[in-house]
């Protein structure tokens, strides 16, 4: 058998290392496009900004070092497949030379390209920076350096948010522009909104929200950039992150894909040719939790279960629920499964979201830490489908992890709330807040079952005794 990987980068080589654990001796062949050896990642650009690395080039993952029976060709441009034929057509960067592959099996790792808004022109190059890839890391760090910088960031999800943070971390002053009416609308309902909001706008960060850019003009060393309510700024250069694309056009109308061109995979990453399996920011695995968020961690894993499904074991990856954590001056924002909107429109109109807003630790040790938390859950059947959390404390990675577990397993709401979980004196309260969220589920479904009002948004004090796991 022979194993033809078109994509180099995280998930294209954690899926040549899975199958390489298990199978030595089948043939492997990766094509890819760049030259350097370790696969880069956008986290880099806010971690050097913020001065935890010296480049962003030093953060990694997956890289290849060698492996038996195995061929890696950088500089490499795919230019066609053909399914049919089961042969990969490219050539090479440095002279043009043809390559031909066949394939018994092809893993399609191509990732993804940065969404072009219409307002970016050719000679916007030199002030104008996407945040996907190392190239824009240099110029992102190369425009923030100098005194009194002016940045427009342009986004609204995750990559943006912490960009915008990173910068003003770093002395630039930021105007942050989304066409949306909250930031991360995909992501968090309005009760983490607003304390992402709060966040940054406390540290000085200003937002545009339900605005767009209509057009930029060049200022020599500056931009002019024109807003769709008719006002305009002048800034030293402008950061978008407004999204990614999957680069799938090579498979077009031969394979199942999505509107957005994500290919269709099931639980082993095939496509809906059996020979063709596809992971990372190319795919999207289909269920009820098939958004398409092109995330690291579900690329790592995409591309793990792919390499031990070609080399023949029985393994599937669980729900891919698109869990995210983050953090911006110092406050922690974490992310799991579907919000109000995503759970109405996959499941049914009845979804309801309940918050708490309750301390993290024993505040008699001195920590004034907190925790705001949003539970969302089907009330006909109980099943939990979403958490959002918002904390400065460190620890509340944990709770994510278990509501994670909680989703993904489909636990109700009465399950959660018996959870076993544990308990540390320094870290926690003695009832973790995920249980405390499936609690609230309790009663508030006993209460509707009564005909009484419902508690959506509780506030707890240290007597309550609540906390995280």
């Amino acid at each position: 058998m022979k194993i033809v990987v078109i994509g180099g980068a995280h998930a294209g080589l954690s899926a040549v290392n899975a199958f390489r654990q298990v199978n030595e001796t089948d043939e492997v062949v990766i094509l890819e496009k760049n030259l350097r050896e370790r696969p880069f990642i956008s986290a880099g650009i806010k971690l050097a900004l913020n001065g935890r690395v010296t480049s962003a080039e030093q953060v990694n993952f997956e890289h290849f070092e060698g492996q038996p029976n195995t061929t890696y060709r950088s500089g490499v441009l795919i230019e066609r497949v053909d399914a049919a034929a089961k042969k990969v057509y490219a050539r090479t960067i440095d002279n043009g030379s043809i390559i031909e592959e066949s394939y018994d099996k092809l893993i399609y790792a191509l990732g993804s390209s940065a969404r072009v808004p219409s307002f970016v022109g050719a000679d916007l190059d030199r002030v104008v920076v996407f945040v996907k890839d190392e190239q824009d890391a240099v110029d992102i760090n190369k425009f923030a350096k100098g005194f009194r910088k002016r940045a427009l960031v342009y986004g609204g999800g995750p990559v943006s948010t912490e960009l915008a943070a990173a910068l003003a971390h770093s002395g630039v002053h930021v105007t942050f522009v989304t066409r949306s009416k909250r930031l991360m609308t995909r992501y968090f309902d309005q009760a983490i909104q607003e304390d992402l909001e709060k966040t940054l706008t406390d540290n000085k960060v200003v937002l545009r929200k339900g605005q767009e850019v209509v057009s930029v003009d060049n200022q020599g060393k500056k931009i002019e950039v024109n807003f769709n309510n008719g006002t305009s700024e002048v800034f030293d250069f402008m950061a978008i992150a407004a999204g990614l694309q999957p680069n799938t056009m090579l498979l077009a109308g031969q394979v199942d894909m999505r509107e957005n061109g994500a290919i269709v995979v099931d639980d082993t990453m095939k496509s809906s040719n059996p020979d063709i399996y596809a992971i990372g920011d190319s795919a999207v695995v289909d269920g009820k939790f098939d958004q398409y968020f092109p995330l690291m961690s579900a690329a790592l894993k995409m591309g793990r279960v792919a390499g031990y499904a070609v080399a023949g074991l029985d393994v599937k990856i669980q729900p891919i629920l698109r869990t995210i954590g983050f953090s911006i001056f110092d406050r922690f924002f974490y992310k799991t499964g579907l919000t109000v909107e995503a759970a109405k429109e996959r499941i049914g109109d009845h979804i309801e979201r309940l918050d708490i807003h309750t301390p993290a630790t024993i505040h008699a040790l001195g920590e004034q830490t907190d925790i705001v938390a949003s539970l969302i859950y089907d009330y006909e059947s109980g099943i939990v489908y979403g958490a959002q959390i918002s904390t400065n404390a460190p620890a509340a990675a944990e709770v994510i992890t278990t509501l994670s577990h909680a989703v993904s397993s489909g636990l109700t709401v009465t399950e959660l709330a018996f959870l076993d979980t544990y308990f540390e004196s320094e870290i926690n309260l003695p009832y973790s807040v995920a249980n405390r969220l499936g609690e609230m589920g309790v009663i508030a479904e006993a209460k509707r079952a009564a005909g009484k009002a419902i508690d959506r948004d509780t506030v707890d004090g240290d007597d309550n005794l609540n906390g995280f796991q």
